[in-house]
This record gives C-alpha cells, structure tokens and sequence, in this order.
C-alpha cells in the first residue's frame, strides 16, 4: 500500500497523472480495494482477476516495461503493472494459503478455486467495463481537460516509442490517424487478453504461463535497455579517446 500511495504521488508531481497505467483502473492499491469492500462477492472478484490478468499486465507489451532497476519510472510503470496480477494469482489458486500470511477474509470468504464460473461475469462485465475506461478515459482526457503538451498520456507516452510495434502500427496511415488508430489497437488488444484470461482463469497452468511469459517480456526489454546504454557508453568513449589522440 505505500509503494502504491508513492507512486500515485510521483505520477502527478511528474505530470503522468493524466496516463491511464498510473491512475485508478491501474493502480494496484485501488485495483483490490472492491475485493476488499465486498469479498463475499465471487462475480466481483471474477471480473477483477480477469481484467488485471489480461488486459492489465499485458500492457507491459505496447509500453515496453522494462526491469531499468535505477530508473524510477521504469520500475513505477511495472509494478503498476505487474504487482496486482500477482496477488490475484495467489488469491485465485491458494486462498486458503494467502489467508494465513495476508488477511484472513481471503480464505473465508472467497474459494476461487470452487467458484462457479459465468460467461457473462467472466467475459461480458469484463469487456463492458474495458470499453467504458476507454470512452470515460477519452471524455475526461481528451475533451473535457484538455491537458497542454508538458502532461503524459497514454497516447503521448507511445509516441515517443518510435521504434516499436505500436508506434508503427499507429503511423502506418500517416500521423493524422494515428490517436484514432491508437485506440482501436488498445481496444482491439485488450478484447483479445480477455479472452486469453479466461483461458488463464480456468487453468493453473496456463495461468501461470501467462504471467511468466510476461515477466520474461519485462527482463528482456530491460537487459536489452542496459546492453543498448552500455553500448552507446562504450562508443562514446571510443570518440572521446580517438578526438584526444587526434589533438595530440
């Protein structure tokens, strides 16, 4: 809880406030809180596992989360993307056993393992609520604030990632269509990871290939980032000894 309440406070004294992977729908602190009000309520919890399962984690993807350990933002965009998705693990296959080392109501009130599941808890809420993120994201963000140039968005923090996928994606009818684009390839993406989910939610196993694929993507990008910083390092200094021996 107070990793969490410090990266709400570094995001808006950061001007990230506006991104919607630092806010409430993100935000792992916030995510628990309505398993925590009502824990009784298995259809609540259905619909909490399986957005942070799919389309949550899997945002690791198009902004590229990296394990940067000494950059701060880097590590506040994985744990706001990762560190949910992992306690609801714990919760879905071994409540009884989170229970004893976390809070009791987690093994007496909720047994996922025997809940009865529901395509309409498990697939309709989920995407409802997914699409109602987005259109209530865009009115406030996009029409109703407006924020200026020096607040991140979700948009404008990929449009700075010029060499990946989804920038590519984006541009790829020219820049006048690239925010529209933009939001059909999130939507489009996230209807898909809830689909996976339920695959995920029904299977340990898959489950658990889930989440390992997905921290396997999180070491990758950031060996990748230390090896490309260290490389420019390297080549910078190689300059730097060559302009020295040439003034000499």
């Amino acid at each position: 809880m107070t990793i969490s309440r410090g990266c709400l406070c570094s995001n808006f004294t950061s001007k990230y406030c506006f991104s919607p992977i630092s806010l409430w729908w993100h935000d792992p602190y916030i995510s628990l809180v309505p398993c925590r009000l009502k824990p009784q309520s298995a259809e609540l919890f259905q619909v909490v596992c399986i957005l942070f399962t799919g389309p949550v984690i899997s945002g690791v993807i198009p902004f590229r989360n990296s394990l940067v350990f000494h950059n701060m933002d880097k590590m506040i965009s994985v744990f706001l993307h990762v560190s949910a998705t992992l306690v609801l693990y714990k919760i879905r296959w071994y409540a009884p056993d989170t229970s004893l080392i976390w809070n009791a109501w987690i093994g007496k009130t909720i047994q996922p393992q025997n809940l009865n599941t529901s395509s309409f808890w498990l697939m309709a809420v989920p995407t409802i609520c997914l699409y109602m993120h987005t259109i209530l994201y865009h009115l406030i963000v996009n029409i109703i604030i407006k924020p200026d140039e020096t607040y991140a968005t979700s948009y404008r923090l990929i449009s700075v990632m010029k060499g990946s996928f989804t920038y590519r994606m984006m541009h790829r009818f020219g820049p006048r269509y690239a925010e529209a684009l933009y939001h059909g390839i999130y939507a489009s993406l996230s209807t898909a990871f809830v689909v996976i989910a339920q695959i995920a939610y029904h299977y340990q196993a898959a489950h658990l290939a889930l989440l390992t694929s997905f921290l396997l993507i999180v070491v990758w990008n950031g060996g990748s980032y230390y090896i490309h910083i260290f490389s420019r390092y390297k080549t910078l200094k190689a300059r730097q000894e060559n302009n020295g021996e040439n003034q000499t």
